[in-house]
C-alpha cells in the first residue's frame, strides 16, 4: 500500500476525533444541563435528541480512533474497516 496515502490518513480522523468529542459533549449538557426543562414539560420523549447526540458522538469517536490507530499502525485491516465500500 502506498506509505504517502497511509501517513495522511490519521489527520481526518483526528478532526474526525474532536467531532465526535463535540458531539459527545453537546449531547451530555443537553442532558443534564437541560433536564429543568425537560422536567418542567412532563415528558421522557424530549431527552432523545440529547441521547442520540451521544450515541452518534460516541461512534464517531471509536471509528475515527480505529481510523488513526489504523494509519499510524499502517494496519490495512483496521484501514479496511473504516473506509466506505466503493459503489460498484
Amino acid at each position: 500500500m502506498n506509505k504517502q496515502i497511509i501517513n495522511h490518513t490519521h489527520i481526518p480522523a483526528i478532526y474526525l476525533q474532536l467531532l465526535g468529542i463535540g458531539m459527545l459533549a453537546a449531547g451530555i449538557y443537553a442532558y443534564i444541563a437541560l433536564s429543568d426543562y425537560f422536567d418542567f414539560l412532563g415528558q421522557k420523549n424530549v431527552n432523545i435528541p440529547a441521547i442520540l447526540l451521544i450515541v452518534f458522538g460516541c461512534l464517531t469517536f471509536v471509528i475515527a480512533a480505529i481510523g488513526c490507530i489504523g494509519a499510524c499502525k499502517e494496519s490495512p485491516c483496521l484501514l479496511f474497516t473504516v473506509s466506505l465500500p466503493s459503489p460498484s
